[in-house]
């Protein structure tokens, strides 16, 4: 799998961006390898995050939306207080955003809207600011 997954750019960019404002770095997969194996390789594409919740440990799935709600539950969170990002359609962007989770689509997004990354930020930026409070802007 190391060898497999590949960094995106658009994606590493929003996560320094999320880490330089001290935002809490959670990543939530559909995935069948444990825990560390996943901490692992994030780490060694120089992913640094505060907690997984890893479908092959909680037995949830983001596809049903179970793993969402078992990670606000977790975390103390309200819905309109995390923010998603994913490359998958459908249990990256509809499923959270039908739960009322702040969520972006990555390839969706850029596609749809012909966003780069710096318009993304800027739309962060905007929530931040607005009803969808996502945290202290940086």
């Amino acid at each position: 799998e190391n060898d497999i997954l590949s960094v995106k750019n658009d994606g590493f960019e929003l996560y320094q961006y999320a880490k330089e404002c001290g935002k809490k770095i959670i990543c939530i997969s559909d995935m069948y390898l444990p825990k560390e194996i996943i901490r692992q390789i994030l780490k060694a594409k120089h992913y640094e995050v505060d907690d997984l919740y890893i479908s092959s440990d909680t037995g949830k799935r983001k596809s049903s939306g179970d793993l969402f709600r078992y990670v606000l539950e977790k975390e103390k969170l309200r819905n309109d207080a995390m923010v998603h990002i994913g490359d998958n359609k459908d249990s990256d962007f509809l499923i959270p955003l039908s739960m009322g989770i702040v969520s972006f689509n990555l390839t969706n997004s850029m596609k749809i809207f012909s966003l780069q990354v710096q318009d993304m930020l800027v739309w962060i930026r905007l929530l931040q600011s607005q009803k969808y409070r996502i945290g202290k802007a940086c």
